[in-house]
């Protein structure tokens, strides 16, 4: 049986103990963290960066290139200026998501090939 984080609730699969349920528990828990990422940043569009924006609000021009704001608007989608601090970050999609964006999409089965492969891409 999973143990849940103390702050949102996340399921933290049992190693070993949650056989075939890694794809649900963590369905769950990007779920979750989508609800809580969404309600505390604003997500804007448009030709220009709006003027009062706070850390952790995201900006996507209209060519598609999403920006985060840390203490100014960093690239978050890879090349182009400010690319270089995004360089160990990798993204990996659950299944059931809108859309196929990220480095790495989970199929629902075996999720866990897809995530250790994101995070040993990073280590090396």
């Amino acid at each position: 049986m999973a143990t849940q984080t103390p702050n949102l609730g996340l399921n933290k699969p049992e190693v070993g103990g949650d056989v075939d349920q890694w794809g649900y528990l963590l369905n769950d828990n990007f779920d979750i963290l989508d609800e809580e990422v969404y309600s505390r940043s604003k997500v804007y569009t448009g030709d220009t960066p709006p003027s009062n924006p706070k850390k952790g609000d995201i900006w996507v021009d209209n060519a598609g290139n999403a920006y985060i704001y840390t203490t100014d608007w960093k690239l978050a989608t890879g090349g182009g200026a400010g690319a270089e601090v995004y360089d160990h970050t990798r993204v990996v999609s659950a299944s059931n998501s809108v859309e196929a964006r990220g480095h790495y999409r989970c199929d629902g089965t075996d999720d866990q090939v897809e995530i250790n492969q994101a995070i040993s891409d990073i280590v090396t």
